[in-house]
């Protein structure tokens, strides 16, 4: 276990708040909860094992979670994983 520091970019935020911007405000408070669960999940993952995820481009890797694709990069002299972008289920890019 590497114990890694998870960092998130600007879009992954931005991602979010995109997908609450399509959900009927009553539901709001259940799918932020959804999303907050896969978010611990994805952070308890590359925490522990940052070189888990499976290539993308480069020195990009994503790791998928019920549907939802965090796209990634392992700095590991700093032992750092920034993610990069949120991909929702059903979006290409």
């Amino acid at each position: 276990m590497k114990n890694a520091t998870i960092i998130l970019a600007p879009e992954v935020d931005a991602a979010i708040l995109r997908l609450i911007d399509h959900v009927d405000p009553s539901e709001i408070p259940d799918v932020l909860a959804f999303l907050e669960g896969i978010h611990q999940r994805m952070a308890d993952i590359l925490s522990d094992f940052p070189e888990s995820g499976a290539r993308f481009q480069g020195g990009v890797s994503f790791i998928s979670l019920e549907g939802y694709t965090y796209l990634y990069e392992y700095y590991a002299e700093a032992n750092e994983v920034h993610v990069l972008d949120l991909m929702m289920p059903g979006q290409n890019s």
